[in-house]
Formats: C-alpha cells, structure tokens, sequence
C-alpha cells in the first residue's frame, strides 16, 4: 500500500514567501494535486522575491494570511 501525501491549504493555494516568523526562512509548499503545474511558476516567484525584490502574486503570498498568524 502506498499513500501519496499531497500539503495543501485551506483556500487551495500555496504559500509562498517568507516565513512570518523566522525572517531567514522562506516557504514554498501547499500545492496539493498540482505540484507538478505549478511549482516552476511559483519557484520562480520566490527567486525573483529573495534575489530581486519583486512582489510575489498576491494569489500565492503567503502574507495573505498576515491578519490570522499576527494574533498568535
């Protein structure tokens, strides 16, 4: 028997960007079932973030979840 473990988030976007706590840390993960479509896209995104400052795609940023871990 096999189990193929898919990370995925609640609203089924992935997270991507840096980690709201640990400042060194970056996180790329949550693409469920489409990993394989959409992880040289958001690789991408997180290149150009860390090495070029550019904004990520609000539909990927993990910061949209700023309001929920600023509470903790």
């Amino acid at each position: 028997h096999v189990a193929g473990i898919r990370p995925t988030v609640a609203d089924r976007r992935p997270l991507v960007g840096k980690h709201p706590v640990f400042n060194h840390m970056y996180l790329l993960n949550g693409f469920g079932s489409r990993g394989v479509m959409i992880a040289p896209y958001a690789s991408d995104q997180l290149y150009q973030y860390i090495e070029n400052s550019r904004s990520l795609d609000p539909e990927m940023d993990i910061s949209r979840y700023e309001k929920d871990y600023n509470q903790v």
